[in-house]
């Protein structure tokens, strides 16, 4: 279930924050068909997860997130350990305070949710306890790379009908722009919103909008300040 709840994390920060797919990936015992199938066995295997961090292309600017309720999961610790070995950045969500991964990781998050309704099913309370602790580390990330303006995730990828609608609202939102100007805006720049704002907020070309967020390394605020525009 933890490793599940990783994947899930992962896979939904591309379409809400526009960040490319490796740049958050989900780990999972057993590898993707886990996902859909139990493969229980696979979570034993310490030196399985220590493969999976050698074989990967990684440096001390990754960060390894373990995530096992008990925090004693072979196959997590393997994991752990050889991130440590490549000096990766380690951190450990578990709801056993007096675990191996807590003592383990660096950044040890512990969340004690007491005993399980059905005893030792631990996909009920420490598993939603996982997700919303997953929901914060992703999305403070985000915010703190730019991908959020205002409470709005404004690096979205706009890849359907219900996504460009919220581009537009999102946009018609934060400048009180007409809904046909903002849908005009929108559509020069690609359903981009990020190059939008600047063109509306800073009254500039799409080009322009895009050299700014590109000087600005997609900061939305820095690229207006450019501009003499000062927000709170």
């Amino acid at each position: 279930t933890s490793g599940r709840l990783g994947v899930v994390d992962a896979v939904e920060c591309p379409p809400t924050f526009g960040v490319p797919p490796e740049r958050i990936q989900g780990i999972l015992a057993g590898g993707m068909n886990a996902f859909f199938k139990a493969e229980e066995s696979y979570e034993d295997d310490r030196d399985g997860g220590r493969r999976l961090i050698e074989e990967r292309t990684m440096s001390e600017k990754d960060l390894i997130v373990g995530i096992s309720a008990s925090g004693e999961t072979p196959f997590v610790l393997g994991l752990i350990e050889a991130a440590k070995q490549r000096s990766i950045k380690t951190v450990g969500i578990t709801n056993n305070p007096q675990s191996t991964l807590a003592r383990l990781v660096e950044i040890p998050i512990v969340v004690v949710v007491g005993p399980e309704v059905i005893a030792g099913s631990t996909r009920m309370k420490a598993g939603t306890a996982q997700k919303l602790v997953l929901n914060m580390l992703s999305t403070t990330a985000m915010v703190k790379l730019g991908k959020v303006y205002d409470h709005f995730m404004i690096d979205l990828q706009a890849s359907n009908s219900k996504l460009r609608r919220r581009a537009e609202e999102m946009v018609r939102t934060l400048t009180g722009e007409d809904p046909k100007l903002v849908k005009q805006t929108l559509t020069q720049a690609n359903y981009a919103v990020k190059p939008a704002l600047i063109m509306l907020k800073g009254k500039v070309s799409y080009e322009k909008a895009k050299k700014l967020l590109e000087r600005h390394h997609g900061v939305v605020r820095e690229a207006l300040k450019d501009l003499g525009i000062k927000e709170d």
